[in-house]
């Protein structure tokens, strides 16, 4: 049965269509949504290729700053930017590395706040995004495990219709639904309104417009919790997506989390109105680690 469901922020509908998941596949890979498109398999094995790798740091833009010596974590300006401040975060050497196996999530969590706190004080940016792609679907075109960060002249209409919303009050600092896991300082769960199939949330139980405000507890579970997220989502499929949500004023931050299992058709891009067809109590179960 479908139904219309409301986001919890906007009240934006979301439509949810279980029974589409079932609907036949003529591009292979039997029948179901879900399984729409196909992914081949990527070869993990270290790459003499790679520009992300150590050794090839001299194919990359001017280093911005690393964590740990030899390094870690490595930041430097997007060879292909899109905005005026777009920043590439190599998130490991290794280049059989993912979020998901990385021993270090606490320093590239650091990367992410001295990277947005960097970029956020430049008076040109009104916003800062920071984003992680994952596999081809999830839009990545480098292997390497890596996140971007990308500072912009103006504020995103998302952005700014969520802000908006929190004027009304903060439905994140309700209970939440089909909760996956808690720790002392977030709480991980699918929404009731999911926009994708086994999509998560991560919010912080302290109310707060930018995770920039975090302390070095804050920080630290946040890294775990980011590495439960990737861990859950690598066994549903290849790609993936993270997105930091940050407000510059009274909103309350939150990072949204989904396996990209299929591409956004027609209707989606046309109405900006997203169909599920995954119940999130069912996303929750499978997405516990």
């Amino acid at each position: 049965m479908t139904e219309v469901r409301r986001n919890p922020i906007t009240g934006e509908p979301v439509i949810f269509a279980p029974d589409r998941a079932t609907r036949p596949n003529a591009f292979g890979g039997g029948t179901g949504a879900l399984a729409s498109v196909l992914e081949e398999e990527t070869d993990r094995r270290a790459s003499p290729d790679c520009p992300f790798c150590p050794g090839h740091e001299h194919e990359t833009p001017p280093e911005i700053a690393r964590f740990g010596e030899p390094w870690r974590v490595r930041v430097f300006a997007n060879k292909y930017p899109f905005v005026p401040r777009h920043e590439v975060i190599v998130e490991s050497p290794r280049h059989d590395d993912s979020f998901a196996t990385i021993e270090h999530p606490e320093e590239v969590v650091a990367a992410y706040v001295a990277r947005y706190r960097a970029i956020a004080a430049d008076p040109e940016i009104r916003h800062v995004t920071i984003f992680r792609n994952h596999g081809p679907l999830g839009g990545a075109s480098r292997e390497h495990a890596h996140s971007q960060i990308a500072g912009t002249t103006f504020v995103p209409p998302r952005v700014a219709r969520e802000l908006a919303a929190f004027a009304g009050g903060c439905a994140l600092c309700e209970p939440a639904a089909h909760v996956i896991d808690q720790s002392a300082h977030f709480i991980r769960f699918a929404p009731h309104a999911s926009a994708f199939a086994y999509e998560q949330w991560i919010v912080p139980r302290r109310h707060g417009p930018d995770f920039a405000s975090m302390n070095e507890s804050e920080s630290t579970d946040l890294a775990l919790r980011l590495r439960d997220a990737a861990r859950s989502m690598e066994r549903i499929a290849k790609s993936y997506n993270w997105l930091f949500m940050n407000f510059a004023e009274a909103g309350h931050w939150y990072v949204q989390a989904m396996p990209r299992m299929t591409s956004v058709a027609g209707f989606e891009v046309a109405t900006g109105t997203f169909v599920d067809v995954v119940d999130p109590a069912l996303a929750a179960r499978k997405l516990r680690v």
